[in-house]
């Protein structure tokens, strides 16, 4: 597990290889996940957010599932 940013380590449950970065700026919170692994991971969510590669809207608790060498945006206002 690779975890930068500040604050990025408590949106993730520790699946296997997976990369979380939080940015800031004034339009909201972006969370990237990045799956360097070869497999599919789920991961809980701790926070709701929309998608901003799928347009896929989250909430906490929900499981956003990160394909193998996948990538997902997660926005918050």
């Amino acid at each position: 597990i690779f975890l930068t940013g500040a604050d990025a380590a408590p949106h993730l449950e520790k699946p296997g290889l997976i990369e979380v970065t939080k940015r800031q700026n004034a339009n909201g919170s972006f969370l990237f996940f990045l799956n360097h692994d070869t497999e599919e991971h789920d991961i809980p969510l701790t926070c709701s957010g929309t998608d901003l590669l799928t347009d896929a809207l989250f909430q906490t608790g929900d499981i956003l599932k990160l394909p193998a060498k996948g990538v997902a945006i997660l926005w918050r206002k």
